[in-house]
């Protein structure tokens, strides 16, 4: 896990929290709540927990895209929605084109 401390519901933290950090979090707290001996109200709290540190992540995700969308229409793109495969390169050939499984942005 990241080196941010952990609070319920500090604005603050939701601000700086890295989506990488948040997910780390919500495993941690995935494998806790999967185990027998958690308490209710603890339960209770990791859950709360979670959800919050989702919402996170969620936030980031949409920001992300958002730049990416900005980028895309900056190159002089125009917007289109396509399905990603990550098999298939540039030239649509797959992974055996040479691609490497590499993702270019630009």
């Amino acid at each position: 896990m990241g080196a941010k401390k952990k609070s319920s519901g500090d604005g603050g933290e939701r601000e700086t929290l890295s989506f990488e950090d948040a997910m780390d979090e919500v495993e941690g707290i995935v494998e806790e709540l999967e185990g027998d001996d958690v308490p209710l109200e603890k339960l209770l709290e990791k859950y709360e927990r979670g959800t919050a540190l989702i919402q996170v992540c969620q936030e980031r995700i949409a920001a992300a895209q958002a730049r990416v969308e900005i980028i895309a229409s900056r190159a002089g793109g125009e917007k289109s929605a396509e399905a990603f495969d990550p098999g298939q390169g540039e030239s649509g050939e797959g992974e055996a084109s040479g691609g490497g499984g590499e993702i270019k942005l630009l």
